[in-house]
């Protein structure tokens, strides 16, 4: 299936259209897709983010809020999270969720730009991402902005899917079988061969935490998680020096 070249190319625009024409289905997906596996990743990243040192939280590309909703549940995080989203559907649905499970008192969702994050320095003890930065039209501003809204000695917490050595049998699924699943499932005809193409073409792990520690983040963890189909990175920003 060939792909239009400005979705291929993460033009914000085409990007926020896909993930919106698939939000009616979009969890449904992630838990077909992952053979329920993505509940579980979310609550290690939770669980490394050091959640009970933590009071403000930015979950970007929050999609419906899933990675949010687990910091809530966490009993260690007595914080308050906030979900950033560019796609304005996917949002609605994510406040829709909320409401239902009565915590937008812990929980705001809003539309904007991981890009631009319409933050101040500093600000948060935590920035996650859940399976978003290769969505990213510009991956290293968009580390950079959670850089800089991260306060010294946060934690930026990454689950992502990153690009390997595939044996035969995991590049047949992920060739064929994903793909034909997540058009029939979400209707859309090109959001899952989309998603294949992102990892095909994404960095490595090693790569990802080269970047990472070259925009000044350290240490930065990688943590494999089901026989290395997603990994988890934790990167810290330092501590801000001693006075003399």
């Amino acid at each position: 299936m060939s792909l239009d070249e400005k979705l291929l190319r993460r033009d914000p625009e085409r990007v926020s259209r896909l993930f919106s024409e698939i939000s009616p289905r979009y969890d449904l997906l992630n838990r077909i897709l992952s053979f329920g596996r993505d509940g579980a990743w979310r609550k290690i990243a939770v669980q490394a983010s050091n959640p009970s040192k933590a009071r403000r939280v930015l979950d970007l590309a929050t999609g419906t809020g899933d990675l949010a909703f687990e910091f809530v549940r966490h009993p260690d995080f007595e914080g308050e999270v906030i979900g950033l989203d560019f796609s304005g559907e996917m949002v609605r649905r994510a406040r829709q969720k909320a409401a239902a499970r009565h915590v937008s008192n812990r929980v705001q969702f809003r539309e904007g730009d991981a890009l631009d994050i319409p933050e101040p320095d500093g600000r948060f003890d935590v920035v996650s991402v859940g399976f978003g930065v290769r969505n990213f039209a510009d991956l290293e501003k968009g580390l950079l902005e959670a850089h800089r809204v991260l306060g010294p000695g946060g934690r930026m917490v990454v689950l992502e899917f990153f690009r390997k050595k595939e044996n035969p049998l995991a590049r047949f699924y992920l060739d064929h079988v994903l793909p034909r699943v997540g058009r029939w499932i979400s209707r859309s005809p090109s959001a899952y061969a989309y998603l294949r193409q992102t990892k095909k073409s994404f960095l490595s792990p090693d790569e990802f935490i080269s970047l990472l520690r070259s925009l000044g983040f350290s240490p930065v963890v990688l943590k494999p998680l089901t026989a290395k189909i997603a990994h988890c990175v934790i990167a810290t920003k330092p501590p801000a020096p001693a006075p003399e």
